[in-house]
């Protein structure tokens, strides 16, 4: 429902840009309806990548770009496609100096790793931005008459790795970036910025700010099974985040301890700690649903949408 949404943004007239803690190949083949040369993106689409008409594209995929002769290349040549970015008007970002720097206006492509991005948890701030700081640069560097698509597909990702450490610091970015987006909505109303979480590829469910409730993000369906894999790592994690994240998110002392591996236990540990969640589910997935939120001018239009027809009649009737 949601794919070609910028495409069809940009079409509209709108300076469209996009932030994914995905590679930024997957990403675009999503957001701009690129089609992609197989199954999975990978560096074979670089060349279409480079053509699409995004004016500021923040996350990784370095790897597709880099010659193979370079460290975490994945490519098996030696084209040299950051060169050919660079060529096609892009300028390229590779550490947080080079996104902190960004000129405003610029046709921006920022790759900060080989693949996707590591998780909140895993970042070296030093090494990468967040991807906080990806969402505020972009934020900041897009002018009026702007549509944002800001990505995360690490909650996903760790339910399917049945990490809940870094689950719970991915949901914990992820609430700062939309605190962050409706804050800025306030005094920039004209960038139009849609938050959008894949916990599963199903159907979007569209949110507004106002049942937001003061707390953090809600995840419906949420696949969290501990049932295989390491239950001692799982215990390690939780208990680590537990002990230094308790006070931030109402922890108490004696929550902080008799965790272990029982999921009974975790499950009512998360749920405390994450008020707004619903419907999570430790053994099984409905297959859950895309929840989308969004901020700035046209939202209260578009987050009416309930499918992807009616989702193109209100994009359509949208204007920068």
């Amino acid at each position: 429902m949601l794919k070609g949404l910028l495409q069809k943004a940009n079409g509209k007239g709108y300076t469209t840009g996009l932030v994914t803690t995905d590679d930024v190949v997957s990403g675009i083949a999503r957001f701009y309806d690129v089609p992609l040369k197989g199954e999975r993106a990978g560096p074979a689409d670089v060349e279409n990548v480079l053509k699409t008409s995004a004016n500021l594209v923040l996350g990784g995929g370095w790897g597709y770009f880099a010659q193979k002769s370079k460290p975490k290349s994945l490519r098996n040549d030696e084209l040299d496609m950051l060169v050919e970015a660079r060529s096609a008007g892009w300028k390229t970002l590779m550490t947080p100096e080079d996104l902190f720097a960004l000129p405003a206006g610029a046709k921006a492509l920022g790759l900060f790793s080989d693949k996707g991005l590591k998780y909140a948890l895993d970042t070296d701030p030093m090494k990468a931005p967040t991807f906080f700081e990806l969402v505020d640069s972009a934020m900041t560097h897009l002018g009026s008459g702007s549509f944002l698509v800001i990505h995360n597909h690490l909650i996903a990702k760790a339910c399917k790795e049945k990490d809940p450490a870094a689950l719970v610091e991915e949901v914990r970015e992820l609430d700062a970036v939309i605190a962050h987006v409706m804050e800025t909505a306030k005094v920039k109303p004209d960038t139009l910025a849609v938050v959008v979480s894949s916990p599963a590829a199903n159907n979007p469910v569209f949110s507004s700010g106002a049942d937001r409730d003061e707390s953090l993000y809600t995840i419906k369906s949420l696949p969290l099974s501990l049932s295989s894999g390491s239950k001692k790592a799982a215990e390690i994690g939780v208990n680590q985040w537990i002990e230094e994240h308790y006070v931030n998110f109402r922890v108490t002392p004696d929550q902080q301890g008799g965790v272990g591996t029982d999921p009974a236990k975790i499950m009512d540990l998360f749920v405390s700690v994450f008020g707004g969640m619903t419907n999570v589910s430790w053994e099984k997935s409905s297959g859950g649903s895309v929840v989308v939120r969004g901020a700035g001018t046209g939202w209260d239009d578009l987050k009416s949408a309930t499918d992807a027809a009616s989702l193109e009649s209100k994009l359509a009737a949208l204007t920068p």
